[in-house]
This record gives C-alpha cells, structure tokens and sequence, in this order.
C-alpha cells in the first residue's frame, strides 16, 4: 500500500477518536452548564433583593418589614463607639445615628412580642380543633368499607409524567450507548486495519520494491529523478574502477555482489555484468542455480519419503480403515475416511525402521503421518477384538505389574523368547534353539502371593424368561480370576506355542497380501469382500407409528475392492451390490459376485486369475458350500487360477469396511435432502442421482439372481475336518473337480507349503466326494456338522432341499421352522445353548402369522427343527405376515412319516 492510503487512515483513525473522546465528554459538559446556570440565577436573585431594600429604606410598613427585616438589621460595627474627642457635626451625627438605632431596636422587640402572641394563639387553636376531631370520631359511626379506592387523580397524572420522563430518558441512554459502541467498534477496526498494514509493510524484507521506489521518484520534480541518476552513475562508475585494481579474491567478492536474483526479476542483467567481467558474473550466477537444485532436490527426497510413511500407514496390518459412515475427516476440501493406528506410534515407530531401514527421526515419522490416521479413543473403540489376543494380554499386563516380564506389549515379549518372529520354524516351536524357552519366576518370594487377572469366558446359565420358564443362555463376559502368581506363569507357559502359532498367522497372512499385490500380473485381480452391517431404510419425513415402529425394512450391503494393474501401476475399483434380501449365505454371496466379476472382466483384458480376500465366518465364506461354488464358478467363468485367502478371527477388517461406511453416509445425507429410501432400487438410484461423482460401482442384485445359485451345491457334501484352521482355498483348471486347502496363504503358482488337504469333488450328484490326502496338524477348532443322512436326523431329502443351512451352522436371527405335535410354526433363533435353540414362536391364523400378545419363547432340541427359512416373514397388514417358503413346507410336512 502507497504512503498515501496510510496517510488518509492515520487521519480517518484521529478524527474517528476526536469523535469518541466528544461523545464522552457530552454528559459531563451538560452537568458543568446547570451549575452554572444555577449559580448565576442565584447570583442574580440577591442582587434584585438587595436594589429592593435600599430602594423601599427603613421606613416601610409593618406588611413589609418581614421581608425587608434581615437586610435592614444593623451590622456588627455599627454600634462601635468611638471614643476620643469630637466635634459638633460628629456629635450632631452620633447622636442622629443613635436615634436609628434605638428605634430598630424597639421595632424588633415589638416584633418578638407579636410573634410570642401569635404563635400562643396558634397552639390554642390547635388544641380546640384536636378536640373536635375527637369529639366527632367519638360520636361518628364508622363508615362502611368502599368498593374501589378512591382515585388519586393528581398522582396518577404526576406517576405518567414522571414514567414518560423516565422512558424518554432511558430510550436516549440506549441510543447514545448505541452509538458509542458502533463509533468504537469502527474506530477499533480501523486501528487494527492500520496495525496490520503496518506489520505487513515491516515484514515485507524488499518493501518498498526498486521498481515502487522508481514510480515514487517520478511522480516527483526533475530535480530528484537528477539526483538519483546521478547517484547510480557514479556508484557504478566507482565499481568499476574498483574491479580494475582488484585481485581476483575480490572480484569475486563484487561479483556475488552484484549477481543478484533481483537483476534477473528486473530484466536488468546485462547492466550488472557489464559492471564486471562476465565470467565472473555467470560464475556466480550459477552456483545459485546449483544452490536451487540442491533445494529442490531436498524438497523431492521429503516427498517421497511422506508417500514412503503414508503407505506405509496404509497397510491393513498397521492401521484399520473406520467402518462407520459418519467416520470421515476433511483437511483443506480433501475428505478421507478415517483410520485407526493398530498399535503406538513408538512401535509403529520401530517396525518401520526395520522394514525401510531408515534413519528418519520418532519425530519426523509422527509429523509425517498422514492426517485420517487417527488413535484410537474409548468413543470409537473396536468391538471385534480377538479373544486369543486379549486374554494373552490381560495375562501380560499383570506379569508385568510384578516385573516378570519386561513389556506388557505381547509382540515385544515375543521377540525376547524366539530368535526370530518372522520365521515359522520359531513361531511354530520347532527350532531347536529357541523351543524351549519360556517366561521364568526369579523371585520365589512372588510364588505364593495371591493376585487376579481378566480372562473373556463363554459360560451356560440358566435365566427365567417373560412366562418364567427357565431357560439355558450361553453369555460371554470378562471375569475376574484369582490365583497365585506361580499358576498365572504356568499359564503364560501353556498359552504361549499356540499364541506364537496364532500370531505368526496373522503376520504371514498381512505380509503375503502385501506381496501379492505387488507381484501381480496384468491379468490378475484381487478383490477384497466383506458385507456391511445391513442398511436401515428411511423415509426423509416420518410419522411417529413409522418412526418407533418395525415398518422399515433393512437391505444387505455387499462391499468390495477390486485390485489391478495397468504397466507397472496399481489401481483399485471399489464396488457394493444391493439387495432387498438378507441372506448373507454361499449361494447369496456368489450372486453378489457375479457383477463384481464382470466388472474385473471389463476393466483387466484377458483375466484369468482372482485372488479372493475376506474374513472367515464358517456360516458365510469358510464352508463347504463355498469350497464346492468355487470349483463350479471357476470351470463356469473359464478362470485358470482362483484362491481364497481366510485372514484369522478377530483381525479381518479391510479396505472393504470403509466403502460401506462412505455408501451410508452418502445416502443419509440424500435422505436429510428429501429422497426416500425404502428398497435396495432407491438405494441405488437416489446414490446414482445425488453422488454421480462417486468412483464406488452400485450393482442391484434381483431376488430371481438368489434362486439361480441356491440349488447349485449338491446334497451329499460332507464337512471337512479342520475348517477353522484353512486360511487358503486353491482351484486350478489343471484338475477342475480338486480343491486343494492350506493351513497358511501361500503366493507361489506352483509348490507344496502349507498344504492342509485335497479335496476332490464329484463330478456328476451321485458320486462321492472323496479325500485324496491330508496332513496332520494339531486342530484350533474342529468343525464337524452331521451328515445328512436317515439315521441321525429327521429331515428326509426333502427337507435338506427346502433349508439352505444344516443345523449346526444355525445362529442367532436365523429364522426356522419347527414341528409341534402335527402343524409347523415359524420362530426366529435368539441364542444357541448346546445342542439346543432358543425361539421366539409365531402364532397362526389360517395361512398366516402374527405376534402373540405375550412372547412365546421355547427352548427345543437341534432335532425337532423342520427346515430353516431362507427368507423372513413378509409383512402383509399391520399385524400379519406371510411365509413365502409356505407351501414347500407344507408339502415335506405331508412326507414325514406319522
């Protein structure tokens, strides 16, 4: 800004505060001016007073001299006498003044006396009338009580006046506060104004600029523009001569001098290197060019190592993507969704050393941790912890109270008891050196000492229900168990081989992922699945009945995240299917995968192998349902390779968590704008409508694509021993009909690591599906579930056709059918207890069910259950619902015997 603008704000700002300093003064002013006028008026009164007096004399009436008296008394040095001789005219005069005197006096007197007898009178008159008020309240009867007060007119009429004064007043009091305050605020704002522009003008290193100082100088007279012109010539003709008698040390002293940046922004460098020699000048020139490279050269390496750290933050095995739709965080307009750090920064901190083998300091690495990577708060806690892992580290957490073990942290403690954590053969207790280390109790004083510790514990107790049966629920919750220090070793000791093994599988199936994806080829994908937590419809306006009500019907969110390359690069595609049905089983989720399929079709020409990643539920993924449709969808699809990758239990979140979370947000936020969303249709059309922007791809599953695959897998598939210990599923079209199972994933096309089992399966319905081999490994959970033959269940083929499920897969909000006496009733599965089922019935009218009045909760036997429902009871009243699989049960219930 010119000196010119400064100049008119400094004046504005002292007018503005002139101004101020008037309005403050105002009152003060107008209370100094009534005094005045009151004192002058006092002033003026007297003096009036005293012209009456010495106009009307001595000799006035007795009606007057009331008024006169006080001015006409005698002063005090009139009655001194002189004494000493006098002459006659002073006698004469003495004597006149005497007479004055005496007959002041004497009228004074007289005065005192009339006033002693009238103020006698007074009293006496009072007392006669006090008298007579007496007298006539004593003879007066009292009057009767008045209705209304009477009106004081002449107050009322003094009170408005006096409030219209006051109102008046206190309104003009608020208008001058007023505008003292907005007279401050302006003036306060122009002071900062001026402040700033000051600061600015001090902080700016080139202010004024050569080029502003050069327009100022020619705005002025030419006797200045002289001036200058003259000085410049004079000061280069200097250098120059100088440079003449110069050794090259000094030279060069004048040349980085002169070979200024500023020449070049000023299109003036020829008139600096014609100052010097120009190989001096370029010479200078270019070691600044140098010092800028070198600059930017720093500027490039912090770049690549941010993108180094980001990525790093990126890994699933080090920061867990926020699954919430509401879980996002915008920085400068960018919005990401958050994440939250798996362990500290400071072991977060040393692992990345060990993988980069880098040198950065703790607090460059927590500087350059990208902003959504987030700790963990109590509001956002994981609730999916693993079991293993949490009651390892309750254990830890007291060994170390007592200085048994060094760290509290379960992976620190593992390092110190293995020569390696990244090696199977020490993580799994068959390397020589290390298998025989364990935690050990040095101070026997601690054996007997009593302490506890927290363990998670699933336990069967028996609880009333609403009728006040008793009834078997299974509960898990944390327990508080005491025991001697000495036990809570030994059971560190026996946890610690299958801990080591648990934990290395969680490490093996992170970093074999990661290798993955940097490995694959251009015709291979790998795509991250998972379902969503099940989206409540909503309307964007609600009645109260609809609100608080169970009208809302929910839709199953499919999410995944397709990776690919394109050259050397890797992109990813994040995709959802909708659907209206909540079936989360294998044959749903292959119909969910049919448009995700061909979507990696269309994206990677010539796709040939897929790498599934999800987690493990054995009543979604890990099944044998799901092992068979592999086989079948992948001689169906013409792939040449297809896995699947189970990660362990408890550590399964993903990239897939996040897409759900953002798809939920976006579509609350269509809702809070007026759409409606009541069906897996509107989902899909409104997101398409309000997010057209949006990368995610939004599939809409039909019913009719369920009932395609649902009778795909045959009848006569057994359960496969070891199930929760398959961590990788393998397909090659070499051997279609053969599944091949690992204990652990393995990334080589062709090798025999970790391998669990084979499994061949039939090629037509009637043969038998055998087990070609299997290895024996010690099993963490065996999952076995009855075959599906006469003897062990009542269900006929039939029935095994009608139930997508077999009984021991049932959990809690599978709706089943259960046969009482001769008729079935549907019930919906609230808690699995043994070999036993806890349901909450339905009650029937003709062909169809309602609600009963009071819950009617059973607990039956595994055995009794007819068949379990694929789909739940369809409203079709306010109160009714129907079955949509009715009639096919009818039918099985017709073939049981009697």
């Amino acid at each position: 800004m010119d000196d010119d603008e400064l100049n008119k704000l400094k004046s504005k700002l002292k007018n503005m505060k002139e101004a101020q300093k008037k309005r403050e003064l105002t009152k003060k002013q107008k209370y100094e001016l009534k005094k005045k006028v009151q004192r002058e008026s006092y002033h003026k009164k007297k003096v009036e007073t005293k012209e009456l007096i010495s106009k009307e004399g001595p000799s006035q009436d007795n009606s007057n001299s009331r008024e006169v008296l006080p001015s006409v008394l005698p002063k005090k040095n009139a009655f001194k006498i002189k004494v000493g001789p006098c002459t006659a005219k002073e006698s004469q005069s003495t004597s006149a003044t005497t007479r004055v005197d005496k007959n002041c006096a004497k009228k004074v007197q007289e005065k005192k006396e009339k006033g002693k007898e009238n103020s006698r009178a007074y009293r006496i008159k009072k007392k006669q009338h006090t008298k007579l008020e007496k007298f006539m309240d004593e003879q007066t009867p009292p009057s009767s009580p008045s209705t209304s007060p009477l009106p004081e007119v002449a107050n009322n009429k003094r009170k408005r006046t006096s409030t219209k004064t006051y109102r008046e007043q206190k309104k003009t009091i608020l208008d001058l506060q007023k505008s003292l305050k907005t007279s401050r605020q302006c003036a306060e704002r122009y002071k900062k104004r001026y402040n700033r522009l000051l600061k600015k003008k001090c902080k700016q290193s080139g202010s004024p600029t050569p080029d502003t100082k050069v327009k100022t100088i020619l705005r002025q007279p030419t006797n200045e523009i002289k001036k200058k012109l003259l000085f410049g010539e004079c000061l280069v003709k200097e250098i120059k001569t100088k440079a003449k008698h110069s050794n090259e040390v000094e030279k060069n002293i004048l040349g980085a001098c002169i070979s200024s940046p500023i020449h070049k922004k000023y299109h003036v460098q020829s008139e600096a290197a014609s100052i010097v020699s120009r190989h001096i000048f370029k010479k200078h020139v270019k070691s600044q060019i140098k010092h800028v490279k070198k600059r930017q050269i720093r500027t490039q390496q912090m770049i690549s190592l941010r993108r180094q750290i980001e990525n790093f933050f990126l890994e699933d095995e080090n920061t867990i993507p926020a699954p919430g739709k509401l879980d996002t965080i915008t920085k400068r307009k960018i919005t990401k969704q958050k994440r939250y750090l798996t362990s500290t920064l400071k072991i977060l901190y040393k692992k990345y050393i060990d993988q980069f083998n880098s040198k950065i300091s703790f607090s460059t690495f927590c500087r350059l941790r990208p902003f959504y990577v987030l700790k963990p708060r109590v509001s956002n806690r994981d609730t999916c912890l693993c079991v293993k892992y949490e009651n390892f580290k309750f254990i830890l957490q007291k060994l170390h109270y007592f200085k048994i073990v060094r760290s509290k942290i379960p992976l620190e403690v593992i390092r110190e008891l293995v020569c390696n954590y990244k090696d199977k053969y020490c993580m799994y207790r068959e390397c020589q050196s290390c298998k025989i280390k364990q935690c050990h109790l040095a101070n026997e004083e601690l054996s007997a000492r009593i302490t506890f510790y927290y363990e998670w514990k699933s336990k069967v107790e028996e609880k009333k229900d609403k009728n006040g049966k008793e009834i078997k629920v299974r509960i898990t919750a944390k327990e508080r168990i005491s025991c001697s220090v000495k036990d809570l070793v030994e059971k560190l000791n026996d946890l610690l081989p299958k801990f080591l093994i648990h934990e290395y599988n969680i490490q093996h199936h992170f970093l074999k992922i990661k290798q993955l994806r940097q490995i694959i080829s251009s015709r291979t994908a790998i795509i991250n699945i998972d379902f969503s937590e099940n989206y409540g419809c909503k309307y964007s306006n609600e009645i109260q009945s609809v609100h608080f009500g169970a009208s809302k019907p929910q839709l199953s969110l499919h999410t995944g995240v397709i990776y690919f390359k394109i050259g050397e690069e890797l992109h990813h595609q994040s995709f959802t299917s909708v659907s209206d049905q909540l079936c989360h089983e294998p044959y749903a989720i292959w119909a969910h995968l049919q448009p995700a399929l061909e979507l990696a079709t269309k994206l990677i020409s010539g796709l040939d192998t897929i790498h599934f990643i999800s987690d493990g539920p054995t009543s979604q993924y890990r099944n044998k349902i799901n092992f068979f449709l592999i086989t079948y969808f992948g001689k169906m699809r013409g792939f040449k390779i297809l896995t699947w990758n189970f990660s362990k239990a408890g550590h399964g979140k993903s990239s897939a968590d996040g897409v759900g979370g953002s798809l939920k947000k976006m579509a609350d936020l269509a809702v809070s704008h007026g759409h409606d969303i009541m069906c897996a249709k509107d989902f899909v059309n409104v997101l398409h409508t309000t997010n057209s922007q949006s990368k995610i791809k939004l599939f809409l599953i039909d019913e009719n694509e369920f009932r395609k695959f649902r009778d795909v897998a045959p009848l006569s598939l057994k359960s496969i021993k070891g199930t929760m210990q398959i961590h990788q599923a393998l397909w090659k079209s070499d051997n279609p009909q053969k599944l091949k199972f690992k204990y652990l994933s393995c990334i080589c096309e062709d090798c025999s690591h970790y391998e669990l089992c084979e499994v061949a399966y039939p090629k037509d319905d009637n043969d038998e599906m055998s087990l070609d081999k299997s290895y024996e490994i010690e099993d963490e959970i065996t999952y076995n579930a009855p075959d599906n033959s006469p003897d062990d269940s009542v269900l006929s083929t039939e029935s095994s056709q009608a139930c997508s499920k077999t009984t021991a897969e049932i959990k809690c909000g599978d709706w089943v059918a259960v046969l009482y006496d001769t008729n079935w009733y549907p019930g919906i599965v609230e808690d699995t207890i043994e070999d036993n089922l806890k349901i909450s019935f339905m009650a029937r009218a003709g062909q169809h069910f309602f609600w009963p009045e009071k819950s009617d909760i059973q607990v039956v036997a595994s055995d009794e259950i007819l068949c379990i429902l694929e789909y739940p009871p369809k409203p079709i009243s306010a109160r009714h619902f129907s079955i949509v699989q009715k009639a096919r049960i009818d039918d099985l219930l017709k073939t049981l015997p009697c």
